[in-house]
């Protein structure tokens, strides 16, 4: 009996480990498609790149062959800016200028034809072409706020704030389609290409409605935070921008759940970075835009005055602002990007650290800075050395390679053990 007892214990000693071992293997294996950021808490930084565009009020990215094009919107000038992307150099440069008199205030590109939409007041949605920026067709929509591209469709989903419906375009053509009646002030929507819905901020009603355009029905209403102005579907969940409870409401409609994030004064848009997986809110009220990482502010980033649009710039791995009240256009770099530029200003709210840089006394005036809290303080400041990120990326392959190495010692180093104790005869277990 104590022969036989022995015997099973060491049986045991090989297979837990082994049984561990591939337990590792098959749950790092199975997280092969997501990727896992891990930060030295290095602060993005944020700096003016652009001045001299009054009320930035929309912007859009269209990147193609290489090079990236920013589209901004400038309510108060009837103007659409064209800006041209640095394509890694963290740079940018105005490249024109185009007036339609009318006042832009929300712009989506069509990825299949390569032309812009603008959303004008008082009630129009122009065709503008992407080579050289004529007006190629328009339809009338009263207060056009907030427009969506279906790209399978090839259609342009536009929300009437005052009529309380959704237009339905034609991108080839720009003529209306239908309309969907929704409900208490739509100002932005989204449409999810998965399952083909559409989502709609009712500002009037805290809610989102689930709209189906296919048969223009109500799925449901969602309800989330006063004041919803900006809903954006990217990312593993819905993010709205709740302008009136300071709030951001992530909806998980696979779950059907609802968080509620605490941010600064009234959140007015709404970027994803696919780059790090973080949000990044403008919030118009504090002049500062809130980075969201894993459902919580990671930092408080100050920008210009009255920040109203924001994007994702793909190309320079790094987060647009149009500062309505300043007229001026920031970047929030990421850390530990590809392109992240060589010579930087950082100012921290509350604490100032700049590296050396050739740029301007105004420039570096309106350099701006990260609070590491979600609330944004003042005080003394002090100069340090700026030192480089080193956010890397802990791949799940890594670690499955680890766990197999960790089997094959376990099991080498068990079988060298009973060569020793039995060199004899072993068992047949052993093998």
């Amino acid at each position: 009996m104590a022969r036989k007892y022995k015997r099973n214990r060491s049986v045991l000693r090989v297979i837990l480990p082994t049984l561990l071992c591939f337990v590792i293997v098959l749950s790092t294996v199975g997280s092969l498609s997501s990727r896992v950021f891990v930060s030295n808490g290095q602060a993005p930084v944020s700096k003016v790149v652009v001045t001299g565009i009054p009320t930035p009020s929309a912007l859009v990215f269209q990147g193609a062959l290489g090079q990236g094009v920013i589209v901004v919107a400038s309510s108060s000038t009837d103007k659409l800016f064209v800006l041209h992307s640095g394509s890694g150099t963290g740079t940018y440069s105005i490249g024109g200028n185009f007036s339609f008199d009318v006042s832009p205030v929300a712009l989506v590109w069509d990825s299949v034809d390569g032309n812009y939409y603008s959303g004008n007041l008082p009630g129009t949605v122009l065709w503008v072409d992407g080579d050289y920026y004529g007006i190629d067709g328009s339809a009338n929509v009263p207060s056009p706020v907030g427009l969506t591209y279906d790209q399978q469709h090839d259609l342009i989903f536009a929300a009437s704030s005052t009529s309380n419906e959704i237009y339905v375009i034609n991108a080839s053509s720009a003529a209306v389609l239908s309309t969907i009646s929704v409900c208490c002030t739509p100002t932005s929507l989204a449409y999810d290409s998965e399952n083909g819905y559409l989502y709609v901020a009712e500002s009037a009603a805290n809610t989102v409605a689930v709209v189906n355009p296919q048969n223009s029905s109500i799925m449901a209403n969602i309800t989330v935070g006063s004041s919803p102005q900006y809903i954006i579907d990217e990312g593993p969940v819905l993010y709205v921008a709740n302008y009136g409870s300071n709030t951001v409401s992530a909806i998980n409609v696979a779950r059907d759940n609802v968080e509620t994030i605490n941010v600064s004064s009234e959140p007015d848009s709404i970027a994803y970075n696919s780059y790090n997986g973080c949000y990044y809110v403008t919030d118009y009220g504090s002049n500062a835009v809130s980075e969201i990482c894993e459902g919580s502010v990671a930092y408080t980033i100050a920008v210009g005055s009255e920040p109203d649009a924001v994007i994702y710039d793909p190309l320079e791995y790094s987060i647009l602002v149009g500062n309505y009240g300043s007229g001026t256009i920031s970047e929030i770099t990421t850390p530990g990007a590809p392109s992240l530029p060589t010579t930087t200003i950082q100012t921290t709210l509350g604490n100032t650290s700049q590296s050396t840089s050739s740029a301007s006394s105004s420039t570096s005036t309106n350099a701006t800075a990260i609070a590491t809290a979600s609330s944004i303080s003042s005080g003394s400041s002090s100069s340090t050395a700026q030192t480089s990120a080193v956010d890397f990326v802990v791949s799940p392959s890594y670690l499955a390679i680890i766990a197999i190495v960790v089997i094959l010692i376990s099991e080498f180093g068990l079988l060298a053990h009973y060569m020793r104790k039995r060199p004899r005869k072993l068992p047949r277990w052993a093998f």
